[in-house]
Order: C-alpha cells, then structure tokens, then sequence
C-alpha cells in the first residue's frame, strides 16, 4: 500500500511561476483520483518559505469519500520540503519529507 496508506505522493510535480498566486500540481494520489492535475493556493510565500494547498475528494480502500487536504511547504534555502495530507473530519492526518529539485522549463 505504501506509506502513509497511500495518501502521501512519493513524488510531487510542481509548476509555480514566480510571482504567480497559485501553481498546477500532480501526484499520483491527483492522477488516481482525479485523472488531471489541479490548482493549489499559495496562502503562504516569504523569505523563508513558500505552501501549496490543495483539497480533493478522495474514496478510501473501504469506499468511504473524505475531502482530503494537503499542505506542502518548501523551505527556500535548501528545497527541503513537508507534505501533509488531513482527511476533514478525521482526527489522524499522514505526513512525509524530502528534498526538491528545481527544474527550468
């Protein structure tokens, strides 16, 4: 199943142009659930770091739906970065690290 249960993307794809108020996002939890990539707010971008923020509706392995958030933060100094999934309405959330690399299109 994974870790996480499934509900933390390994890999992340990310395209924010500077100065822009939202990116395009995809993962394999957005591919499965959605079949396309989805817009995520920046509620915040500083000096230090830059969120993404996103909500889809997602069905578990039991075929219950939950609206599940994700937060993921990018730390500007060293592309260290945190994902966090939380199933609205549920008291557990998942979580994973790892590092990004910037790619110029």
């Amino acid at each position: 199943m994974g870790a996480n249960n499934g509900w933390v993307p390994q890999v992340v794809l990310l395209d924010h142009k500077d100065g822009a108020s939202a990116a395009t996002v995809n993962d394999g939890v957005i591919r499965f659930c959605l079949g396309k990539p989805v817009e995520a707010r920046i509620p915040t971008d500083n000096d230090l770091s830059t969120t993404y923020a996103r909500e889809i509706m997602a069905r578990d392995s039991s075929g219950n739906n939950s609206m599940m958030i994700y937060r993921l933060t990018i730390m500007k100094a060293d592309l260290w970065a945190r994902i966090k999934a939380i199933p609205q309405g549920y008291s557990n959330n998942f979580d994973a690290g790892g590092t990004c690399k910037r790619v110029k299109a």
